[in-house]
């Protein structure tokens, strides 16, 4: 299950590298590069210290290889799912509150903007938790790819031991 699971996740990559590379038509900056080098120094590191191991040794790494870079997939459908929500749900909410604010919609007694205050505070808190978990994004999209490259090479290298 969990071969068939990287085999998808390198199919569903390598279109998506290539897709960006040939849409962006520029060079590879040097900070790219050097992620990709990185990317490709640590699956070295990783195929490594699976080379003088037995075949056993060499499918618990794979297993746990593959482990983690699934929950380096689901943790990035999350941060995903948060930008969804913080654009679709939190985003209009704060400009609906402060609308309303600014308006002056409210009845003077304050029984009402105070509760549109409340909600503008939580929305505030909410756009400000979700961005700070957005931000993140990028880096979970690179240790998934370094993760991914890990476990790749690793069923390389298991494929090769049997024949």
């Amino acid at each position: 299950m969990l071969k068939t699971q990287v085999v998808k996740r390198e199919k569903k990559l390598k279109a998506t590298r290539l897709k960006t590379r040939k849409s962006s038509g520029r060079k590879i900056s040097p900070k790219e590069s050097d992620r990709e080098k990185a990317a490709e120094e640590e699956a070295e590191k990783t195929l490594k210290r699976a080379q003088g191991s037995t075949v056993f040794e060499k499918k618990l790494r794979f297993v746990e290889c593959a482990h983690e870079c699934n929950v380096a997939e689901s943790q990035m459908n999350r941060i995903i799912a948060l930008f969804g929500l913080l654009i679709i749900e939190d985003i209009p909410m704060g400009v609906l509150n402060i609308m309303l604010i600014t308006e002056g919609g409210c009845d003077e007694t304050g029984g009402v903007r105070t509760i549109v205050l409340f909600s503008l505070i939580v929305s505030t808190l909410m756009i400000a938790f979700k961005l700070s978990q957005v931000s993140g994004l990028g880096e979970a999209q690179r240790i998934l790819d370094v993760q991914h490259r890990s476990c790749v090479r690793l069923l390389e290298d298991l494929g090769e031991d049997k024949k």
